[in-house]
């Protein structure tokens, strides 16, 4: 299954209010233990356990989004699920960017080792270096850590996993797909160029379907293209930064540095880029409106807090990752478990 979608204008709300079906306030956003969405999880946890059919009767959907290094929270909060035995409830399960690697390292079973490369390699020089200038972020190297080191993605458990999985990318034209990741003969490619920002990894990373890079250009709060493709009875959102906190416009260093590295991207793509921090906006007002989660229990996890994104304090990154996972494990028994994270050499 594949879909094409062009960013568009959504209305402009400011509310931060509590959303169910048909835009009912029959639960709050920000999750909660009195949430909908946590017995709703529980109950088809029970179900599918138990082998009965009338888990299928509900349609639950997980979106992980991205965000570079602040994914260590979204993987956290994948890790706590993990623990929590959650790893086969979701029907969806729908990555963006950073968050299309926390999924399938949730998927695989292997939660721990996905969060390992966030405190280890993704600090590293061999990946982060400024100086080199025409490649800062190293997705190579990345990928190489997913596909053959130690570290590898189990690809062929995320194939046997109960839930359909999605990775959202930005194809060569600036426009935003959701690609099935099941179906592509390179799963680790589908990643890779889903991960892919334009100007500090400059390459295109080709699959079946042509060539994409970062899913956050076009789909950074994918929830709209999710509603729509999925149609969920419920819907779990991991966000990486506060649920408030917008994003400022691109500062005219930033434009000149920008157009110095995109000048063999399309005319297209270039000006989906450079809308894209005024796009995340858009959704996240909507977001704030519930305008875009009408016909679903929502709920939505994120941090209290922004971590610096280019930060290389593996102890930070860690103590941002635990916040996820002890926000999940409160959430649903009220208490807060071990959230040791193993870092495997």
């Amino acid at each position: 299954m594949k879909l094409r979608l062009r960013m568009s204008e959504r209305s402009m709300g400011t509310r931060l209010d509590s959303y169910g079906p048909n835009g009912s306030n029959s639960m709050e956003v920000l999750m909660t233990r009195e949430s909908v969405l946590v017995n709703r999880m529980r109950e088809k946890l029970r179900l599918i356990a138990t082998g009965d059919a009338g888990h299928s009767d509900s349609r639950l959907v997980v979106l992980s989004c991205g965000g570079g290094l602040r994914g260590a929270f979204g993987g956290g909060v994948l890790v706590g699920l993990s623990q929590l035995g959650f790893k086969d409830v979701f029907d969806v399960a729908v990555g963006v960017s950073a968050g299309a690697a926390n999924v399938a390292y949730f998927l695989s079973g292997q939660t721990a080792v996905g969060m390992s490369i966030y405190l280890k390699e993704m600090i590293s020089p061999k990946f982060l270096s400024p100086a080199r200038i025409w490649r800062i972020a190293d997705l190579d190297f990345i990928e190489h850590m997913i596909r053959d080191s130690a570290k590898k993605l189990d690809v062929e458990a995320v194939r046997r996993s109960r839930s359909e999985f999605y990775v959202g990318s930005t194809n060569i034209h600036g426009k935003g797909e959701l690609i099935n990741a099941k179906l592509m003969t390179d799963m680790v490619a589908t990643l890779k160029g889903s991960m892919s920002l334009p100007a500090f990894y400059n390459k295109v990373t080709y699959v079946e379907q042509g060539g994409f890079v970062d899913g956050d250009v076009s789909l950074s709060l994918a929830v709209p293209e999710v509603m729509t493709t999925f149609k969920p009875t419920d819907l779990l959102i991991i966000m990486n930064r506060p649920f408030a906190n917008f994003k400022d416009p691109f500062s005219f260093f930033q434009k000149m540095f920008f157009k110095l590295f995109l000048r063999s991207f399309s005319t297209e793509f270039r000006t989906a880029f450079f809308d894209k921090n005024e796009d995340h906006n858009r959704r996240l007002r909507s977001m704030h409106s519930g305008e875009c989660f009408v016909g679903a229990n929502v709920s939505l996890v994120c941090p209290d807090y922004e971590m610096p994104l280019f930060t290389r304090d593996a102890g930070e990154i860690k103590r941002f990752a635990d916040s996820g996972t002890e926000k999940i494990l409160a959430i649903f028994d009220g208490r807060v478990r071990s959230t040791e994270v193993q870092v495997t050499a």
